[in-house]
């Protein structure tokens, strides 16, 4: 997820997630390579991502950039996790009816 699109999941997607979760801090410039997938969303080509999620064998699985007051702030986190938990709660990558 890129911090130029830092959405906001719809209703249907932003609840408690009902899986297992299993949520990971690596430091800031580790983030784009353990989430560099080939399956990466539009809005993400060619940017940084600063978190993602992966539901795999009914767990899910974030990870999300260590709050270090540079690049990931307390307000910014919270906000990413609540983006990667609509993940996991089966939030599409191409992000239908997110708001800005």
């Amino acid at each position: 997820m890129l911090t130029a699109f830092a959405t906001r999941p719809p209703g249907e997607f932003d609840k408690p997630v009902r899986i297992q979760t299993k949520i990971s801090t690596i430091p800031y410039m580790e983030v784009d390579k353990v989430c560099s997938w080939p399956m990466r969303s539009e809005e993400a080509m060619g940017g940084r991502i600063e978190g993602c999620a992966r539901v795999y064998n009914a767990v899910c699985y974030v990870v999300l950039s260590a709050i270090d007051g540079v690049f990931m702030t307390r307000g910014k986190y919270a906000r990413l996790l609540k983006h990667e938990l609509a993940h996991c709660n089966g939030w599409p990558s191409h992000h239908p009816g997110a708001q800005r």
